[in-house]
């Protein structure tokens, strides 16, 4: 029997939709309180842009589109364009020559060398049992509970010694240049949300710090750029306060699932 165009496309889209439900279930282990906080239908979305995204890269073996998933949920879902992650872009291009390799091959390849990079860059963020983590989450929140300037006369130094103070580990695995970069970006995206007090813009650039460059867009957390726009809060200053409650409350909730898992 003769399969039509029309059916093997069928056939395609099934085992699209199968590989897809079956990541959404990976995704709940692996990581459970972002996703019952997200919701199946939310979770659905996101797996089906992360599977597009890696598409982009040439992943479309189960295993690479997997870690590709996964590294969204660690990294930020715009890990692969993100400046402080410079090893994701390099391990995800692809070779200017033609590979020996066949194409899954090729694929694995790319995907061991990202994946090796990843575990390097978890180990220097997180440390031994999570602790550098856990430390910088505890004075992000001791300094949220300082008073701060009205006015800074040098943002950037403000900024990168905020992020030093808060997660030294962090700042030195991806080093001042690539800091710099995202304190700029930062800056652009404030002015955007128009959040003008020394406060506030930093709050931005720690959540880009965080959870990645691109946090005011990515579904994977979307309470950022929820707050951010959200139409019922009338003024970006009350906008910007009520995204730091949520913000501090994550952190809090953090500390609390990695206490209970480390007790």
């Amino acid at each position: 029997m003769l399969i039509t165009t029309r059916q093997l496309a069928l056939l395609e889209e099934v085992a699209l939709a199968s590989f897809e439900e079956q990541m959404v279930a990976h995704c709940e282990a692996f990581a459970p309180r972002r996703a019952r906080a997200l919701g199946r239908a939310r979770l659905s979305g996101i797996v089906r842009g992360s599977i597009e995204r890696a598409a982009h890269h040439g992943f479309d073996a189960r295993g690479p589109v997997r870690l590709f998933i996964e590294l969204g949920f660690l990294f930020g879902s715009g890990f692969d364009a993100d400046v402080q992650y410079p090893w994701a872009r390099e391990a995800l291009a692809r070779p200017e020559a033609p590979s020996p390799l066949d194409p899954v091959s090729e694929q694995m390849d790319r995907a061991a060398v990202l994946h090796g990079a990843a575990l390097d860059a978890l180990d220097a963020i997180l440390g031994p049992d999570d602790g550098h983590l856990r430390a910088a989450q505890r004075r992000a929140l001791a300094l949220a509970a300082e008073p701060w300037p009205e006015q800074v006369d040098d943002r950037e130094a403000f900024a990168l010694a905020a992020l030093e103070r808060v997660h030294p580990e962090k700042c030195a695995f991806v080093g001042a240049p690539a800091l710099r970069q995202l304190v700029t970006a930062g800056a652009r995206e404030a002015a955007r949300y128009e959040l003008d007090a020394p406060r506030d813009a930093l709050l931005l650039v720690a959540l880009m710090f965080a959870y990645g460059q691109g946090c005011a867009r990515d579904p994977i957390h979307p309470w950022i750029g929820a707050a951010l726009a959200d139409p019922a809060i009338p003024t970006p200053a009350l906008r910007a306060r009520r995204l730091e409650e949520r913000a501090l409350m994550e952190a809090r909730a953090a500390l609390a699932d990695r206490s209970s898992t480390h007790a």
